[in-house]
Formats: C-alpha cells, structure tokens, sequence
C-alpha cells in the first residue's frame, strides 16, 4: 500500500501544470450568435408589425364597406317605396277617355247656329244660318243700262252664279236707276251715307239642295244691316 504522504508545494505546482486549461471562446462564434439574434429581433418585429398593418387595413376595409351598406340603405328603401304608386295607372285611364271624348268631338264637330258676314268696303252686314257655312261671295259688275254698278252673289261652288245678290249704288246710280224699267228687278234694303243697297234672287236653282237654301233667303235678306247712325 501506498503511503499517504502530504503534498508538498512542489508536487501541487506540479498538479497545476498538468491540469488542462479551459479553452476561451472563439470570437467569431460570439458574432455569428449576435447576428442571428439580431436577425430572429428583426423578423420578429417585422412579423408583428405586419400583422398589426394587415389588422389596420382590414378595418378601414371593413368601416367603408359598413358606410357603403349605410348609404345604399336609403336607395333600396325608395326603390320599394316607388311600385306603390298605382294610381298612375288611373290617371293613364282617364287620360285614354279623354282623348277618346276628345277624337269623338273632332269627328263630330259642333256647326254655329249662325254665321255673321260683314263687308267694311261697303259698310254692311248680314247673319247666315249654319247650314249656309260652306258658302261664297264674289263681286262682279253689273250693267245697269247707263251705268254699272257693283255687285255681291252668294251662293255655292254647285251655283257659282249665287242663289242671291246685294247690288251697291251711289246716290246718284240710285236716283238714275228709278228712271228705268230694269230697276224694278231689285228691291231696296237700305243705305249708309255713301251707299243705297239693293237686292234680287236668282232665276234658278241648280239642285234640290239649293231649293232649300233659297227658301232661307227670306231671313237672311231680313238680318240686313248697315253702319249708318
């Protein structure tokens, strides 16, 4: 057996130089440790910071479509309120009768009762009935022997020669007619200050119809009138 002698100062040195030396470590391990800290920090604080972005932009996202959807609201409201409006449909009905009354009117039209006539040029008037609306005048000379005088023949186009006629004289024409047998052919209706008239009806009558207009000559000739005071 080995005797258990004390350690001297010597041998203790001697155990110091034998034991290894721990190794300290190497610099570029420490970097490339600081670099991929510094990397993880980086991406972790882009991953958060995108996240909160996307989150951000989701919200806005989210409150326009909500303000959309509000203002819409009001459009889709009026768009069911508008098919309540059915009383056009009356209206569009009354309408229809009324341009049915109003086409009825217009095929039959409603004829005067009278019509009035009324020369300036020689300052007289007379009034027709309705069934005289379709009727003409024309103004010719007529030979009085001596002299001419004016004349005016109603009538219609079937009688051009007219169914009557008001002849018109000065005072002096008047005065020289008196004097021939010719003026017995016409019969006085009355005068202005310029004008004495007169008047005669027609030898003949072209048609049935003009028969019955001739029998209402009476009344015309009766509504004579002129503009003297």
């Amino acid at each position: 057996m080995e005797e258990n002698t004390p350690k001297t100062d010597q041998d203790l040195d001697q155990d110091k130089v034998t034991e290894p030396a721990p190794n300290p470590e190497n610099p570029a391990e420490k970097t490339s440790k600081g670099l991929l800290i510094a990397l993880i920090v980086i991406l972790a604080v882009l991953v958060i910071g995108g996240g909160i972005w996307l989150f951000t932009l989701y919200s806005k996202i989210a409150d326009i479509e909500t303000d959309l959807a509000d203002k819409d609201e009001p459009k889709i409201e009026k768009e069911i309120e508008e098919p309540k409006e059915e009383p056009k449909e009356e209206e569009e009905d009354e309408e229809v009768i009324e341009d049915e009354e109003e086409e009825e009117e217009e095929e039959e039209p409603v004829r005067p009762t009278e019509i009035d006539y009324y020369n300036r040029k020689y300052g007289f008037g007379l009034t027709f009935p309705s069934t005289w609306e379709d009727y003409v005048v024309s103004e010719r000379d007529t030979n009085w022997g001596d002299f001419t005088a004016k004349s005016l023949y109603f009538g219609f186009p079937v009688q051009k020669d007219g169914l009557f006629a008001i002849s018109v004289f000065t005072p002096q024409q008047w005065k020289d007619l008196q004097d021939l047998p010719e003026g017995r052919q016409v019969t006085f209706l009355g005068k202005n200050s310029q004008y004495t008239f007169a008047w005669s009806h027609a030898q003949y009558l072209a048609n049935e119809e003009m028969e019955k207009r001739a029998q209402e000559i009476g009344d015309i000739i009766d509504s004579f009138y002129t503009d003297a005071k």
